[in-house]
Formats: structure tokens, sequence, C-alpha cells
């Protein structure tokens, strides 16, 4: 049986994701899919990448392509990129083209190649709906926010061209397909991200590091701080549930353009003694903290499904997530709960509602542990796989 040839395009570099920068989820997603989906023998997974120079790493039944380039003006050096690309894509002759995210500029090469392969596209992220959030992050750079503002019509009219022309799309809830289904007649699935379950549960055996803190965490927030994340709506919250849990203790882990904002909030609100920044964890403290705390907040004003969903289900911990989170592996009222986006008193109210009751918290943490075991990588990837022959089936039909 012959190998299905992938090509995977995306703006991802060749970096490591790990090194302490403001990480995309799509970034993070991508990284996961190919790892799982290389181990499976049926399956040959080309990357196409902008490098220092021409060279190709093999690592299984993943190849990663790297194209140098080119020293040269930017509009000049973006048409010799593409030019590479396109000959590279007709070198490799794969059977399917996939695209990672409306924002890859490189996904114009699958609308020029849709009558000779099939071809999909993974919307992780819809610039629609998150680019107001953004630009709200630059409004102290007014040279990035006027850059931003100026992008932004022609990134939606692209997104938009994409969605309409690419027969097959991705996306990881239903929601969000009920949203793009409105934009186009192109075939809709739904495959949500995934979680390395074992790997996440087996962590929590090793959450003694002595160098972390040992006070009590009640809330654990875990996200990029950027406006679209809500960390400010978690910290308003705050002051109402401190009503009745004085000592509440909310741990906020990540970086980003909103961060001196939020201390001066809660310097503003009083709650200095209440909640910790810890700036950027790595994977194994963000695991530890994970396990220690009482419960889990996603308050963003829109998201596709964090993976704070799948870390907090699979260390067995309620999740209370925003409505436009797109929070479809939620199950509300059984794996965890659901408020409205941006209302903090009705936020205050679930946090409240889980603080009081160490029983159906740790129920709910149960049945998101045995909810999220279908959405391990492992799993996820086969059903990608499934869907790049379905794809590649009905495309030569």
């Amino acid at each position: 049986m012959n190998k299905i040839k992938v090509i995977m395009l995306s703006c991802l570099s060749l970096k490591g994701l790990d090194d302490g920068t403001i990480i995309r989820g799509v970034d993070n997603y991508e990284e996961k899919l190919k790892f799982y989906l290389s181990k499976n023998e049926g399956i040959e997974i080309h990357m196409i990448k902008i490098g220092r120079k021409n060279k190709t790493i093999r690592k299984d039944n993943l190849i990663v392509h790297s194209l140098k380039k080119e020293p040269k003006l930017p509009i000049f050096s973006f048409i010799l990129i593409l030019l590479k690309m396109k000959r590279k894509i007709i070198e490799i002759n794969p059977d399917i083209l996939h695209i990672f995210s409306t924002g890859c500029i490189y996904g114009a090469l699958a609308l020029l190649f849709q009558k000779k392969y099939a071809s999909m596209i993974t919307a992780y992220g819809i610039i629609e709906k998150e680019s107001k959030y953004y630009r709200a992050d630059y409004t102290k750079d007014f040279l990035r926010y006027m850059t931003h503002l100026a992008l932004t019509i022609p990134r939606k009219i692209y997104e938009r061209l994409l969605l309409a022309r690419i027969e097959n799309i991705i996306v990881d809830s239903k929601s969000i397909k009920e949203l793009v289904s409105s934009w186009t007649n192109s075939k809709i699935y739904v495959i949500a991200a995934g979680v390395e379950y074992d790997k996440v549960k087996k962590s929590n055996n090793n959450n003694s590091n002595t160098n972390m803190s040992n006070e009590k965490v009640d809330i654990f927030f875990v996200n990029n701080l950027q406006e679209i994340k809500g960390a400010d709506v978690l910290i308003k919250s705050v002051l109402l549930v401190k009503d009745s849990f004085t000592d509440i203790n909310v741990y906020i882990a990540g970086i980003g353009p909103q961060k001196k904002k939020l201390k001066k909030l809660v310097k503003e609100l009083n709650l200095e003694k209440n909640v910790k920044f810890l700036g950027f964890v790595s994977n194994k403290e963000k695991y530890y903290y994970y396990s220690v705390c009482k419960i889990v907040v996603i308050p963003s004003r829109w998201d596709c499904q964090p993976a704070a969903f799948f870390d907090a289900a699979a260390l067995a911990k309620p999740v209370i997530a925003s409505d436009m989170s797109n929070p479809d592996v939620l199950i509300n009222k059984k794996t965890g709960l659901i408020f409205k986006s941006e209302d903090f008193e009705d936020l205050a109210k679930k946090i409240k509602i889980l603080l009081k009751n160490k029983y159906k918290r740790e129920e709910m943490g149960i049945n998101a542990q045995k909810n999220i075991v279908q959405y391990d990588w492992n799993e996820v990837a086969n059903c990608y796989f499934n869907t790049y022959k379905k794809i590649i089936k009905n495309f030569y039909k």
C-alpha cells in the first residue's frame, strides 16, 4: 500500500516552542499534530518552511524542506519564495495540500493547485473574530497599532477568500463550524485539538518540586496576557469572590502586552495578596499548578478551545470557561461550568459555586478526565489520517 503524501504549509518557524516567547495556539497545535501523524506508517508528511539555507531534514515519516529566504526587498523576496514553494510542491507531487491557519500567506498556493491536488485548511483561529482584540494590545504603540489596523481588512478578505474557495475545511468545534458555514459552501469537518493524555496525567506524580510555591492555589489561569484572553475579567471577578473567600489565591501564568495593565488593575482593586503573576512557566511548572489548583479558569473573549481545556481535564480539574472560548469539549455542569463572556459577575458566581463545594469540584474533575481520553493526540491524528483519505477519495471521484 502506498503512503499518503501530505504537504503541510504554515508560517511556523523552525525554532522551538518552549523558549519564553508568546506561543500561538495554532503553532502548538501544528507541532503536536505533525509529530503524531508522522508515527503513522501509512503517511508521509512534507513540511515546507523558510530558513537560512536550502536543506532537507528527514525523521521517520516527517520530511522538512527548508527554503532559503532571499535577501531582497520584501515583496520580491515573497514572490521568489512563492516560486520556490511552487517548484517544491510540483517536485514532491503530493496527494493532498494541507494549510494551517487562515492567516498563512502561503495558503494561496493551495488555490493555485486546487485542480491538480486535493486541498484542505485547518481554520484554527478566526481573524474575523480575533483582530479587534489583538489591535487593543497595541494602543500605546502607535506604529504597530496603525500597521495592524491597515492589515486587518486585507487579512479578513484573504481569510474569507480561502474559506470560500478551498473545498475542505477543518475546525475544532461545532460552534466554529456554524460560524464558518455562513461564509462558505465548502465541506466542513470538526476535529478538536488534542492532549498528550498519558504524559500530562503522569506529570501529577512529579508535582513536589521544592522550588515551587507551597501556598494553596484556588484558581489557575495560563495563557498569553493579551486582551483576547480575558485575564482582566478573571481579576475583576476575584474582587467579588473575595467577599466570601477572603484568602482566595489566584495564580496567573503567561506573558504578553497586557502584563503592566493587569498588574495595575490588581493594585487598583487592592488584590495584591490574592493575585500572583508567575510570568512564563515551563511545561513542568504548568503541570504542577494544574495539579495543585482547585479550579482552572478560561475567561477568553474569543478562543478556539485553548490547551488549558485539555490539560486541566487530563489532571482531573474542573474548568470554568467563557461561552466565547468555543468550549465544545466542556460538558456544562458535568465537567465544568460556562459563563457569559466578559461578564465578571457571572464568572464570580460560578467560581463561588465550585469553591464552596469540594465534592462537586472533584466529581467534575473525574468526569472531565474520563471525557478527555477521546481527545488524546493519537486519536486526533488518526481522525486527520482518515479525513485525508476521505478528501483524497472524493477528489478523484
